[in-house]
Parts: structure tokens; sequence; C-alpha cells
């Protein structure tokens, strides 16, 4: 029920996806193991007010993502 702005696969496992969804109150960082057909939602980074943006995952595994401004 809110934009998602970012879909990114892992490398090392394509069932494996994370996406970034923008919202006040429950945005931030959501993840499927199975190929996108559930998802789960990751902790909130403090201070970010749940809005992930773009999200890198890197050939070793780890996840990067940036978070934009609140208006």
């Amino acid at each position: 029920g809110h934009p998602v702005v970012w879909v990114e696969m892992s490398p090392q496992n394509p069932e494996i996806m994370y996406a970034s969804v923008v919202h006040h109150t429950e945005g931030g960082v959501i993840r499927s193991q199975d190929g996108g057909n559930t998802w789960t939602q990751l902790s909130i980074a403090p201070r970010t007010e749940g809005h992930a943006y773009t999200i890198r995952c890197l050939k070793d595994g780890s996840v990067v993502v940036t978070f934009s401004a609140r208006a």
C-alpha cells in the first residue's frame, strides 16, 4: 500500500530480494527469501523516518542502503 522505490536481488542467491518502501511510519527495507512471494520488514534504522531509498547487494553478501531526507 506504500511506494516501492527500489528492488535489488542478491548476487549470491536470486531468491533473496530487498525493496525500499517509503512511508513515514511504515517505510524501510523489506526482504524476501523466496523470490518475492513473501516479504518481511527489517529493523528500522534510527532517525531514518522510513525513507529508505537505494539498496545495493554487494558480492560478499553485504547490503548497503541510502536514505532520503524527510521534508
